[in-house]
């Protein structure tokens, strides 16, 4: 078998094997080659894995990948171009490839996980690992059990650096000494890539932004492509906990939830325009007369709200319904995410919008939440998607701010006598009218 590796993948392949392709006799039994795309990572992981298989009998191998549709288009097509009529004798159903000598890789998708647990394993091969739990990547360490020629079991990750449990493991914290990293960029890999297509880094130059071109073609670990709330600052945007006057507006941002958490975010509007998220509530498994209860922590105040709880039940009843039968003040919210977030890191960035430390839920949501990764190959002009997960304070937070963004707070020194805290505080009305002091 003749193959033409770049510098990093010639790298790679040295720390695996010796020169008479053996497995080389050194500390490593995690291999991991991580960076940009089009950086040959895949190719020379393929290239080892069908080297392994011929060169060693009965090796028991398992190749994950996200879906069975991306082995098919992507590895499974890979390896037979690469070896056609080379050591194996067929793959059998698109999920196995069988050998001569014994040898057997079984293509698995994790996100059917009982498939890949089962059986003793000596080599594990995990394609684009950064979108793997890592409770799988550990447990996968405990399948490698089999009785093959293998004088070591071998774990092999390939991916594109994102914020996952691969960061911590090879960026953040010191490499373990039985790990070998290399990272590569797509411009490691220009001299095949020129062969292939001479346009193919001036056309990725041309397009991408320059995150994009941090993240995709340099495999950066640090870059925030994939951050939604890029401008938010934690030294600028955290206050101290504080009660808001009287008089400033204040409204509720609400997301049901019974399973997943229900969340309230209690905001308010300055004289200046700032917002001031100075609460919140964020509980699963609550009945709609605790959530009801929890709206009134402030008194009556308007709650934006998700309009598909208005959606009936069995009974005919909509939690919408019900939530109001209950005294919540509901009104229906903006559910233009992408406009909402916009505006959101607009009002972080130009410090108009403010947390305070006390809504621990929040901040931790909105350091946590990303975009969907874009998958090679997709539309360019398809929308923007969040990873819909453990965003509930977030959702609160958005459907807050598109609504409170219309309340106007009164300077107290342009305020009639009898609107103002001083005259409350003596004389405090006898049912507050949210419309007026909110």
């Amino acid at each position: 078998m003749l193959l033409s590796l770049n510098k990093k993948q010639s790298q790679f392949w040295s720390a695996l094997f010796d020169e008479n392709m053996k497995i080389a006799n050194n500390q490593y039994d995690e291999f991991a080659s991580w960076g940009g795309y089009a950086s040959g990572k895949t190719m020379v992981v393929i290239a080892a894995i069908h080297t392994i298989c011929s060169t060693y009998p009965n090796v028991n191998c398992v190749f994950i990948r996200e879906t069975y549709s991306q082995l098919n288009d992507t590895i499974i097509a890979d390896f037979n171009k690469m070896f056609k009529m080379v050591g194996y004798q067929s793959v059998t159903g698109l999920k196995e490839m069988r050998y001569k000598n014994g040898s057997i890789i079984r293509f698995r998708a994790f996100d059917q996980p009982e498939k890949i647990l089962g059986g003793n394993i000596d080599v594990v091969v995990i394609s684009q690992a950064e979108q793997i739990p890592r409770e799988l990547f550990i447990q996968l360490f405990g399948r490698q059990r089999g009785q093959s020629s293998l004088p070591k079991k071998i774990m092999i990750t390939e991916g594109n650096p994102s914020e996952s449990w691969a960061k911590s493991r090879y960026y953040d914290n010191p490499i373990p000494d039985n790990v070998f990293y290399i990272h590569s960029t797509t411009y490691d890999n220009k001299e095949f890539l020129d062969r292939e297509n001479p346009k193919y880094i001036s056309n990725l130059e041309a397009n991408l932004s320059e995150g994009e071109i941090k993240r995709q073609m340099l495999g950066d670990w640090n870059s925030h492509d994939e951050i939604v709330f890029t401008s938010f600052n934690h030294e600028i945007n955290i206050l101290d906990p504080f009660t808001p006057p009287v008089t400033y507006k204040k409204a509720i941002g609400g997301d049901y939830g019974y399973r997943t958490p229900s969340a309230f975010v209690y905001g308010c509007r300055d004289y200046d325009g700032n917002i001031i998220i100075f609460d919140e509530w964020h509980e699963k498994e609550q009945s709609l007369e605790q959530i009801a209860e929890e709206s009134f922590r402030y008194g009556k105040l308007p709650v934006a709200y998700d309009f598909s709880t208005k959606r009936p039940d069995r009974d005919g009843k909509s939690v919408w319904t019900e939530l109001c039968e209950l005294g919540c003040l509901l009104v229906e919210c903006n559910k233009d995410e992408a406009r909402n977030i916009s505006v959101v890191n607009s009002m972080f960035k130009t410090g108009r919008l403010f947390i305070t430390r006390n809504c621990v839920n929040l901040i931790r949501e909105i350091k946590a939440y990303r975009w969907k990764r874009v998958k090679l190959g997709a539309s360019t002009n398809d929308p923007e998607k969040t990873i819909d997960k453990d965003n509930h304070a977030i959702d609160a937070m958005l459907y807050l701010v598109a609504f409170i963004e219309d309340l106007t707070s009164k300077d107290p020194k342009k305020m009639p006598i009898t609107d103002t805290i001083k005259y409350n505080l003596i004389n405090p009305p006898k049912e507050q009218d949210w419309l007026k002091y909110g």
